[in-house]
């Protein structure tokens, strides 16, 4: 018993039809943290080239480390002491309360059915988003700074990734899928550069801890710069945001705390009356609004007049796909004023969720702002600049409800809280 204490690896059996078909894989004790960490690793790239396989890496990386924990009693006992530290706060239980809401709010939408399996759907990502979260949580520090290192070699090659699919006209993708005649070769980088927006913020926390110092808050600048040469306006945005965001925390934290909380609420609370605000009919005709821009500014104006028609519970959840025209024309011969979701998400929380939605919604935002609090100077900055280049690029682009961002935003949680530095440890006083 002495010697097989001293083994670090633990055979993991899965059963086939007959025991001449049983597999026998041997899986290290310590694989929950390798499995993060090479989470970690593949996340950026996976960010660049499939962003739709996010959701099944992440499933794939729980199912692996649940396995790895069934085979591991002392790693159980562990993660059940990480749990047991902490009791669930604010933030999980007002994303729970958001859930539930969704799947009450799917019984008077257009299509019952198809929402239910959509609230199942995000239910079980956020399932297993929180178990890799509370997996990220039990890390020791070096685990953490394993993981540290695997992001960022990860991002070193999804921006390389990156680098080479714009020089080469999106080379890799169109070995797999053939271009869209509707839509720029470039196009195809768009996801790629707002998972590198997301990204960005916990690698250069960690190289900031690496000795770097300060210098390390060069690459959301560097990165911002590489992104003035795609096509994803929403990533520029986030990035710029989240720059200018991080800046203000660390150079006047109080008034970076408020102008947050000020953002927070008005990109919400207030967007259906902003969206009717900055509409004119005139911006057709305005040559210095893009066309896309111009789509944007139809669609929330349309979706802001649906919202003011039943502004407290909302039209029912994944309501926006299967909306009526309300005879609005849709906009440059599009097949419906909303062709699939409003492209922002607190416009789609207030269509599909109404008041109550939103007012979950605010305050899981505000939950996790308190949680970012545990955090110190430049950490704080950094997550802070996380927060708000997450809301600017959702206040421009994806379905809020999207498996593929969700899961992006649930990733890059779960690298977050794995390359944190803990107060009062070596890496805490090394930063400063």
């Amino acid at each position: 018993r002495g010697a097989e204490r001293r083994h670090t690896c633990h055979p993991l059996v899965i059963v086939g039809t007959s025991p001449e078909t049983s597999i026998l894989l041997a899986m290290p004790a310590t694989a929950p943290s390798l499995l993060l960490s090479a989470f970690c690793a593949v996340m950026p790239s996976l960010a660049v080239m499939a962003s739709n396989w996010m959701p099944a890496a992440m499933a794939a990386t729980a199912l692996l480390a649940g396995l790895a924990l069934w085979r591991d009693p002392s790693a159980r006992a562990r993660l059940a002491a990480t749990m047991a530290r902490g009791r669930p706060g604010w933030t999980a239980v007002l994303a729970v309360l958001l859930l539930a809401w969704a799947a009450i709010a799917s019984f008077w939408t257009f299509e019952v059915e198809r929402a239910l399996f959509l609230a199942l759907r995000l239910t079980v990502l956020a399932a297993i988003g929180a178990f890799l979260l509370a997996l990220a949580l039990g890390l020791t520090r070096e685990q953490r700074r394993r993981a540290g290192r695997w992001l960022v070699a990860g991002f070193v090659t999804g921006v390389a990734l990156f680098l080479f699919e714009r020089l080469t006209g999106s080379a890799l993708h169109f070995l797999l899928a053939n271009p869209d005649p509707d839509r720029s070769v470039l196009s195809t980088l768009n996801r790629g550069a707002t998972g590198l927006t997301l990204l960005v913020w916990p690698v250069t926390a960690w190289l900031l801890r690496a000795r770097l110092g300060r210098a390390a808050l060069a690459l959301p600048a560097a990165l911002f710069v590489l992104l003035l040469f795609s096509e994803s306006q929403a990533a520029i945005l986030g990035t710029a945001a989240g720059l200018a965001m991080t800046l203000l925390a660390l150079l006047v934290p109080r008034v970076g705390r408020l102008a947050t909380l000020a953002l927070l609420v008005l990109s919400i609370l207030a967007a259906p009356l902003i969206a009717k605000q900055i509409y004119t009919p005139d911006a057709y005709s305005a040559g210095w609004i893009e066309r896309n821009a111009q789509h944007r500014l139809h669609i929330w104006n349309f979706v802001a007049d649906r919202v003011l028609e039943r502004p407290l519970l909302g039209w029912g959840f994944d309501a926006s796909h299967a909306m009526p025209a309300a005879g609005v024309q849709p906009f440059d011969n599009e097949r419906r004023p909303l062709p699939a979701h409003p492209h922002n998400a607190a416009l789609q929380i207030w269509l599909e969720l109404g008041l109550v939605g939103v007012v979950l919604a605010i305050g899981l935002l505000f939950a996790m702002l308190r949680d970012l609090e545990r955090l110190r100077g430049t950490d704080r900055a950094l997550a802070t600049g996380l927060v708000v280049a997450a809301l600017s690029v959702a206040s421009v682009s994806y379905g809020i409800w999207q498996s593929q961002w969700i899961a992006a935003l649930l990733g890059v949680a779960i690298a977050t809280v794995a390359l944190r530095a803990e107060a009062g440890s070596d890496e805490t006083r090394e930063r400063s």
